[in-house]
């Protein structure tokens, strides 16, 4: 994976913009996986988990459809210690488990946010 790809996927807006403008297009969200795109580059549908984003002539132009799929939020970041699935041994969401670790899958606790 190229940096500007991975920085994209760790909600840099700016190389969000510039994949966009170059056509590239960021794997699904949900899977991860590459997407299908439709000759009219007016469809971005993954073919593993199914969600889409499509050109619609009232919400949405074909510019635009590219730009809303690679759009990818800033994850949240926070220490295992923090994170309210430290403890419960779902080790599908946190891998580390350990106090002072950044949790992989950080969810902030109730009361800390």
């Amino acid at each position: 994976m190229k940096e500007i790809e991975r920085r994209a996927l760790m909600g840099d807006q700016e190389a969000q913009r510039e994949l966009t403008e170059n056509g590239i297009v960021l794997p699904c969200p949900i899977c991860h996986k590459p997407v299908k795109v439709s000759v009219s580059r007016m469809l971005y549908a993954c073919a593993s988990c199914h969600i889409t984003v499509s050109f619609n002539s009232f919400y949405v132009k074909p510019e635009d459809t590219l730009r809303i799929w690679n759009r990818r939020p800033a994850p949240l970041i926070g220490r295992c210690k923090d994170c309210k699935h430290q403890g419960t041994g779902d080790s599908d969401i946190c891998h580390s488990g350990m106090d002072d670790e950044f949790c992989s899958g950080f969810d902030p606790k109730e009361d800390a946010k």
